[in-house]
């Protein structure tokens, strides 16, 4: 059975997270992104105007990036995920943004353990078994 992961915060994590944090809210308060947010919402609504560049982030071989800017620096497993995230974002947009939108606000997943719900049995619907 899984457990939940540890998400203990130590100081050291987080002073590291909110000021990578604090990079990504700047870059987030830039006035460029509510010009790109116009832009996709013009695209969208299929109205004429230039092409946009999506450069998406699923794609990108991070493992075969290794340089300082992505090196992970949090001890605690739960925080180095959420560091991962902002690295990989900081990192696009000093690289290869396109015409990227950055969020003022990251998004946090519910984890739900149950012994009743299983990705392999259907997204969460009870495993049937035959007796």
């Amino acid at each position: 059975m899984n457990t939940p992961r540890d998400i203990t915060v130590s100081v050291s994590d987080r002073t590291k997270l909110r000021k990578l944090a604090l990079q990504v809210a700047e870059l987030a308060a830039l006035s460029i992104q509510q010009q790109q947010i116009a832009e996709w919402k013009r695209l969208n609504a299929l109205k004429p105007g230039r092409p946009l560049v999506l450069v998406w982030h699923f794609e990108t071989p991070w493992q075969e990036l290794e340089c300082e800017e992505l090196r992970l620096q949090c001890e605690g497993d739960f925080c180095r995920g959420i560091e991962q995230n902002l690295r990989r974002t900081v990192f696009q947009w000093n690289h290869f943004p396109g015409d990227m939108v950055i969020d003022d606000y990251i998004e946090c997943y519910p984890s739900v353990h149950d012994a009743s719900m299983s990705w392999r049995s259907g997204y969460g619907a009870a495993s049937r078994r035959r007796s």
